[in-house]
């Protein structure tokens, strides 16, 4: 069992190198306490965010369980007292509000989180250097170049265009926001990591921190559509003119079966002769290039015949003409 701490900068249990990052989150995410939206968080790997219950004040005494997106019970809470899985331990604490610290976040972590029965956050760990990230989520961008004098972040559309500073935090500790942001999305935390909320298309470029590049930012509006890419995979199949008559071998395995009717009563196959009116079925093994053959003339052709076995143990005549 472990006792809860309310001072994350001396909690044993929380084994985090640089606890003040952990302050900060505690106390910037206690601004969303009140909140009932599902938060839609992208984080690059190896960060660590903080996941608030909503409505769950420190001094409350109601049970408290949190679950991962496979439903698996990650941490629990009674009274003062969390519980915390000794195999989770590496990964989760809880902090006295009921909040759910996640450490060194890895593309594992990736899915949905519960707090009760109430889904809280949808978490995407990043990975690499260039995101794709869905509009309207929040994206954490971490720098990764450390300067004490001064840290700047900088923004710019692509190559074609000048960097544009977004934050600047001076020698004397105080920070400047230097873009228009009328709507407030975009924030900045004490340990040089930049937030952006409700990702619009115009936020797409690269994302430059202390002279280094952070980041290039693709912000996708709509979901893939596999469906019109299988239409489209269709539109673009041969056409007559597209394929010589002599690659017919590679591009298509087209044959023609011929079945006759079966005795119900007895289960077995009647095969009547090939020359008989029977029901042509059509089946496509390649890509389709549907050309007339030639009729054939006279008594010259050749038919091929042969029996193919059904699991049923029905037995149907194929002919094969050439």
């Amino acid at each position: 069992m472990l006792l809860l701490c309310g001072d994350t900068l001396n909690c044993p249990k929380m084994r985090v190198e640089n606890p003040s990052k952990v302050l900060f989150l505690h106390t910037f995410l206690l601004c969303f306490a009140k909140t009932t939206t599902v938060r839609l968080l992208s984080i690059p790997e190896g960060q660590h965010t903080i996941l608030t219950c909503p409505g769950h004040a420190p001094d409350d005494s109601a049970p408290l369980e949190w679950r991962d997106g496979t439903g698996r019970v990650i941490a629990t809470k009674h009274g003062q007292t969390a519980d915390v899985p000794r195999e989770y331990e590496h990964k989760y604490s809880l902090l006295l509000n009921g909040s759910l610290f996640i450490k060194y976040l890895q593309l594992s972590d990736s899915g949905e989180f519960r707090c009760g029965a109430q889904l809280v956050a949808e978490v995407e760990v990043l990975t690499g250097q260039d995101y794709v990230v869905d509009v309207g989520r929040t994206l954490t961008l971490p720098c990764r170049v450390t300067e004490k004098q001064k840290q700047k972040w900088m923004f710019r559309k692509s190559k074609q265009f000048e960097r544009t500073p977004i934050y600047i935090k001076h020698k004397n500790g105080t920070l400047s926001k230097e873009i228009a942001d009328p709507q407030n999305r975009y924030s900045h935390t004490s340990d040089n990591a930049l937030h952006i909320s409700n990702l619009q298309p115009e936020d797409a470029g690269e994302y430059w921190c202390n002279g280094k590049k952070a980041a290039v930012l693709t912000v996708r509006t709509e979901k893939p559509d596999f469906t019109n890419q299988t239409a489209d995979m269709a539109d673009d199949t041969d056409t007559e003119a597209d394929v010589p008559e002599e690659d017919d071998s590679e591009h298509e395995s087209v044959s023609r079966y011929v079945t006759e009717a079966s005795k119900e009563s007895q289960g077995e196959a009647q095969l009547d002769s090939p020359a008989e009116t029977g029901e042509i079925h059509y089946a496509s093994l390649g890509r389709q290039n549907w050309r007339e053959r030639p009729r054939s003339q006279g008594e010259s052709h050749h038919v091929i015949y042969s029996t193919v076995a059904g699991g049923g143990g029905e037995a149907f005549r194929a002919n094969l003409y050439s």
